[in-house]
Order: structure tokens, then sequence, then C-alpha cells
């Protein structure tokens, strides 16, 4: 296992592997589904209610719904290592390794992707 992360009630758990595979279970151990990326799983975020689950594969950032479900791929340059979502769900985190080593910072918040002055890169991923 790479990352783990849980909702803030412990009522769900998201595991990344090296086995190229998202996991989703319950905080009592039931396993609820399993998602093939392709590559190791580096780094899982999910939000509060796990409606949405974040992993971090290759050069990809996958975006899966609560029944394992593809929501949305972002793809960037380099190699994706780290994600987080802020409690609210506003905003996804992601940190970039290989040659793009940067942090990214998505939201889907319409208006405020469009704010020029943002010093991160904003975009829309729902």
């Amino acid at each position: 296992v790479e990352g783990i992360a849980l909702t803030p009630d412990g009522r769900f758990v998201v595991a990344g592997s090296v086995d190229r595979c998202v996991y989703l279970s319950t905080g009592e151990g039931e396993h609820l589904w399993k998602y093939p990326t392709g590559e190791a799983v580096l780094a899982t975020a999910l939000s509060n209610e796990a409606n949405e689950i974040f992993a971090a594969s290759g050069r990809t950032v996958y975006i899966l719904d609560k029944t394992g479900a593809d929501l949305q791929k972002i793809t960037l340059d380099g190699r994706v290592e780290s994600v987080a979502v802020t409690p609210d769900g506003e905003f996804l985190v992601v940190g970039g390794g290989d040659g793009d080593r940067s942090i990214h910072l998505f939201t889907d918040n319409a208006a405020l992707s469009r704010l020029p002055q943002m010093i991160a890169r904003i975009l829309r991923w729902k």
C-alpha cells in the first residue's frame, strides 16, 4: 500500500497500491470495489462523504465516485506524487514530480477558476 486516506468520520478508507489499483473499503473492513489504473497508485484522497475519490497514478489523477465509476482524469506533464482535497471539497491540490516538480490547485468552482491573480494553476475538474 502506497497511499491511504479516510473520511473524517472513519466510515470509508481508500488505498492505492503498487499492484496498480485503487481500493475503497468501509471503515469496518468491507471491501467495496477495486479500480485498475495501469500504473502504481502513489497517493489517494477522498471527499468528506467519499462522494469523490482521488488517486495519483503515473501522470494521471483519477477522479472516481463512491461506486468506483470514472468521473474524470487529469493528466499532468510529469508524474503525480501526491494529492489532497480540502475538507469542504472545494479544492484539489496535486503535487507533481519527475519532470514536473510543481503544485497544481484545481477547483470545481467556476468563478474561482477564472481569477487570473491566483498563483497556482487552477482548472475546473467537474
